[in-house]
């Protein structure tokens, strides 16, 4: 299952990032992201919806956050990524650290154990309200690309 599920988490990334370097995707573009920085929760919710409607697999989605400190500031991270029978899974970790691979399908890593999680939710229960065009369109590529 980890393999499969990991075909599909590269061809996903793979494809938001060629879409994003031709194309351009209308969503991220109007809200100002910048693939991956800033696009976990938005990422996680396409790709947990693709799962639920293709695979029949109804991922939790889950936020973290943690504050870091930089000099006499302190800053506070959040992300978002999706947990399915163990997994972790991730496709946009690496807006953190070049170290991190860019899809991410695992059962530990250090990299989540410094954030605290404060919402876990069913992908089936969460709506892709604003993000249905930008879904179709990285789906049909997935699916036909």
């Amino acid at each position: 299952m980890k393999t499969q599920i990991e075909a599909v988490c590269k061809k996903f990334r793979i494809t938001i990032e060629d879409i994003v370097s031709k194309d351009g995707i209308p969503y991220f573009d109007y809200y100002n992201i910048d693939f991956p920085h800033g696009a976990c929760g938005d990422t996680s919710l396409l790709l947990g919806k693709f799962f639920y409607e293709h695979f029949d697999i109804d991922c939790s989605y889950v936020h973290g956050q943690y504050t870091e400190c930089t000099g006499d500031m302190f800053i506070l991270r959040t992300h978002s990524w999706l947990e399915y029978s163990g997994y972790k899974i991730d496709i946009t970790a690496d807006q953190f650290d070049d170290d991190i691979s860019k899809v991410l399908v695992i059962e530990q890593h250090e990299f989540y154990e410094r954030f605290e999680v404060d919402k876990t939710e069913a992908i089936s229960s969460k709506s892709l309200d604003k993000l249905t065009d930008t879904y179709e369109l990285i789906k049909e590529r997935v699916l036909n690309g």
